[in-house]
């Protein structure tokens, strides 16, 4: 499963939160891609100097 955001035009992300809905869904680990073209993707923590990371037990 993948969610795919087109923006318009190049946008800085300063934060992505994530949230499960139920139970029996829990989102343990997510990747976060960057395209310019919507084809070729690139990781972006490639792309930044820092990642702060927050695992949370509800």
């Amino acid at each position: 499963m993948y969610l795919q955001i087109d923006f318009g035009n190049e946008r800085k992300v300063h934060a992505v939160a994530t949230q499960g809905y139920s139970d029996t869904f829990n989102l343990v680990t997510y990747k976060l891609a960057c395209s310019v073209d919507g084809n070729s993707f690139i990781d972006a923590a490639s792309t930044v100097t820092s990642i702060k990371t927050t695992k949370r037990s509800y």
